[in-house]
């Protein structure tokens, strides 16, 4: 079973190529973020927190269909009988 799961897992296609990768801050993709005023900032921050949040939640709906995935194709399998 572990040998059809590995199997399983080099078919899955990698999050990296579904969405590609973020920033680790916002301050990295905004040019000029010197002359912001603290209002400004204070909502870059809020939109950033919002991306970065929804960013994980796909990452962990892309595991969860995977993983439910693999059972399925397991269960075709015989492994859940």
């Amino acid at each position: 079973m572990l040998n059809k799961l590995n199997e399983m897992k080099e078919r899955t296609e990698p999050i990296s190529s579904i969405i590609p990768d973020i920033e680790s801050h916002w301050t990295e993709i905004v040019a000029d973020r010197g002359s912001l005023t603290r209002r400004h900032i204070d909502q870059q921050e809020a939109i950033w927190e919002i991306v970065t949040t929804e960013y994980r939640y796909i990452q962990v709906l892309k595991n969860m269909h995977d993983l439910s995935c693999y059972f399925i194709e397991l269960q075709k399998m015989g492994y859940f009988k």
